[in-house]
């Protein structure tokens, strides 16, 4: 394939603080023909009045109101026109020009993924992943540049109002159509934090088991199913407080 262009995709609301230091690290980053491609949910703070100052073409905005972060990335990616979709948060800071990434983004039908710096643990996060590692913890989204065919017929869950991301990657993973390919860099820094870092999905609690069964073969499954099980055993007995969760990714 030719040389492919980049769409990096944010979702926001109420974001103003993080916005400009979000535009000087994208906009840097950005060939002459990759985009920006902003969703906002309708900021009240003065969101939208600073991006409606950002003059560069490759910035492409809209402001309306949304179901959720999951909503809106929707939203985003089918307006955007890239060959492949970046999605960071505007606390997120892309760690390279998007230039040092296209010559490894070789083929239309691969998800690429690299590792993130988790800015308040402060470590690296999380090398190569099997179907095995999957299954039991998700890839940082801002670490993945999906090709457009991850999104044919497929989209973010808006059950899962903070691990629609690990069910799509889930679904990207067992398509036969796609495969992944790991790239030993460091893509971004992740903030590590949005509304996943402190509260549990409990709808994707509630069908985790049955996305396992749906996207693994027993081999990579029957460890995380029987962690799960034995989990959801322990939060029933009387006096366990409710759980909290360490997730993968943030937005």
């Amino acid at each position: 394939m030719s040389a492919p262009t980049i769409s990096i995709v944010t979702a926001c609301r109420n974001a103003r603080a993080e916005l400009p230091a979000a535009a000087a690290a994208v906009l840097a980053a950005l060939g002459p023909h990759d985009e920006w491609v902003l969703q906002d949910g309708a900021s009240t703070d003065g969101s939208q009045e600073f991006l409606a100052t950002l003059t560069d073409g490759r910035v492409r905005l809209e402001s309306a109101p949304d179901q959720g972060i999951y909503d809106a990335l929707n939203k985003a990616v089918r307006r955007a026109q890239g060959d492949f979709l970046l999605i960071l948060g505007a606390d997120d800071r892309l760690r390279l020009p998007l230039d040092e990434l296209r010559p490894l983004l070789r083929d239309d039908r691969t998800v690429y993924y690299g590792d993130v710096w988790r800015v308040e643990s402060a470590d690296r996060y999380a090398g190569p992943f099997d179907g095995a590692k999957l299954a039991r913890t998700n890839i940082c989204q801002q670490a993945i540049l999906y090709p457009r065919a991850a999104f044919v017929g497929r989209a973010f869950d808006l059950r899962y109002r903070q691990q629609a991301d690990w069910a799509f990657n889930m679904a990207c993973f067992a398509d036969p159509q796609l495969r992944f390919e790991y790239i030993p860099l460091l893509i971004a820094d992740y903030a590590q934090g949005g509304v996943s870092s402190v509260k549990m999905d409990e709808a994707f609690q509630r069908d985790y088991r049955r996305l396992l069964k749906a996207y693994f073969p027993l081999r990579q499954r029957w460890r995380p199913t029987l962690v799960s099980w034995l989990s959801d055993l322990f939060r029933a007995l009387p006096g366990v407080p409710p759980a909290r969760q360490t997730p993968a990714r943030n937005l």
